[in-house]
């Protein structure tokens, strides 16, 4: 208000001006009937009402403007501090923690010891790729299991809770067919794969 009030003045309406009547036509006798108001003028300055109506000066926007400044650093500085030390609840992933950045090296070495810009390493002794897709195809023909896997849990323990990550996970793999584990982030399905790889299954669709 103090910025838009500035430097503007107001023309009082008639309806407004005090004292008013027939009898009073002397403008130096009169004023508005608004805060910030002098006698003998009909118009009031903008930073004048702000002073005796609010209190608001103009000279207080800086103030303020550093104030906000101020206010932003410290909330920023107490955001940080405060996911730091405060506890996460249980059904929380917790904040995300990542290694000590090592040096970089000079970017002839970086491309070196870039795994897509090697050629590709062939193994002349490996069957052909149609043999595998034939042995691919019987071993889906002579499958007809289906895997399945009911209640899986899992519970990890971090520092000193222990957060369940799966749930009563349940489901099934046909035999001869491509399944998908789909979800939303954070709903497991890393985890349900790290958890089949540990266990060192084999799968036959």
């Amino acid at each position: 208000m103090a910025a838009e009030f500035h430097n503007v003045n107001f023309t009082c309406t008639p309806s407004s001006i005090v004292p008013a009547g027939s009898n009073y036509t002397d403008i130096a006798y009169q004023t508005c009937a608004y805060a910030g108001s002098k006698i003998g003028s009909t118009i009031v300055n903008g930073d004048d009402y702000l002073a005796a109506h609010y209190g608001f000066y103009y000279s207080h926007v800086w103030r303020n403007f550093g104030i906000l400044c101020l206010f932003t650093v410290v909330f920023v500085a107490m955001t940080c501090w405060l996911s730091e030390v405060m506890e996460w609840e249980l059904d929380n992933s917790g904040p995300i923690q990542y290694r000590a950045s090592k040096k970089w090296f000079n970017r002839k070495k970086s491309l070196e010891s870039d795994e897509e810009r090697k050629p590709v390493p062939v193994d002349h002794k490996a069957p052909p790729a149609e043999t595998q897709a034939a042995k691919v195809e019987q071993s889906l023909a002579a499958t007809e299991s289906t895997f399945t896997w009911s209640d899986l849990e899992l519970n990890v323990q971090i520092g000193k809770e222990t957060r369940k990550l799966l749930d009563g996970v349940n489901g099934y793999c046909k035999p001869g067919t491509l399944t998908a584990l789909v979800g939303a982030s954070g709903a497991g399905k890393s985890t349900c794969k790290f958890i089949f790889w540990q266990s060192r299954l084999s799968f036959n669709y």
